[in-house]
């Protein structure tokens, strides 16, 4: 049994299912639109199935591997989160994340908030993301084997303005719970704001740097055999 939190559109959790077909495959995702678009995008796999739930909200059956792609940072308890997670795998069982930390991307769109809309500024994801090193303490402390730990830095390149706009509005409401009707003074106010963490730049093209987390880990085994679904 395997879970992907976070699925989205489901496109990562068909490639999982059509890697393991002797495995349940099961897309987690707390956005209705995104489990009905999974849901009717990919109806031929028979082991691939989608349901809405928030990862906090949980309560997993065994799964033998829980995988993460760009979810992660969302998650407003990610350590209450992470320890459901490690207590419900499987001994044996892996856990795989890809994630994102605080770096100048997010710091500037704090800094929109605590400037533009500072009644919104405490609920942002920004004030719950893990810092890096608090992965590897929780993991540990869940009977977990960190086998492989990567902090990347990363660039985000955005086309122009309007380009970056759009992009920022397909999470806009993950990262902070902002009205519909402020969305677009926010972002306005945020492409101003990311002018101070921008990368030189001699194609006209935006470049802001972000840094990428993977985590993989392993649950110790009673027998210490070491399994892994997608091998």
């Amino acid at each position: 049994r395997v879970y992907d939190l976070g699925c989205g559109d489901g496109r990562v959790t068909r490639e999982i299912a059509q890697r393991a077909p002797h495995s349940l495959v099961v897309g987690i995702d707390s956005s209705a639109s995104m489990i009905n678009l999974a849901s009717k995008a990919y109806t031929n796999l028979s082991n691939l199935t989608f349901e809405l739930k928030k990862i906090e909200d949980l309560a997993l059956l065994k799964p033998d591997l829980i995988t993460s792609f760009s979810a992660f940072h969302w998650v407003r308890d990610p350590e209450q989160a992470l320890n459901q997670l490690c207590s419900s795998i499987e001994p044996g069982g892996e856990l795989l994340i890809l994630t994102y930390v605080r770096s100048g991307y997010y710091q500037f769109l704090q800094n929109t908030l605590n400037k533009y809309h500072p009644d919104y500024a405490c609920q942002a994801a920004y004030h719950t993301m893990l810092a890096p090193e608090e992965y590897t303490r929780i993991l540990n402390a869940n009977g977990m084997i960190v086998q492989k730990y990567e902090l990347e830095p990363q660039i985000a390149i955005h086309e122009n303005e309007q380009d970056m706009k759009n992009f920022i509005q397909g999470w806009l409401t993950s990262f902070v719970p902002l009205p519909d009707d402020l969305h677009k003074e926010f972002l306005d106010c945020a492409v101003e704001e990311s002018k101070k963490y921008r990368l030189p730049s001699n194609n006209g093209k935006i470049e802001l740097p972000y840094i990428s987390l993977t985590v993989q880990a392993q649950k110790i085994a009673r027998d210490s055999c070491c399994r892994c679904i997608l091998s």
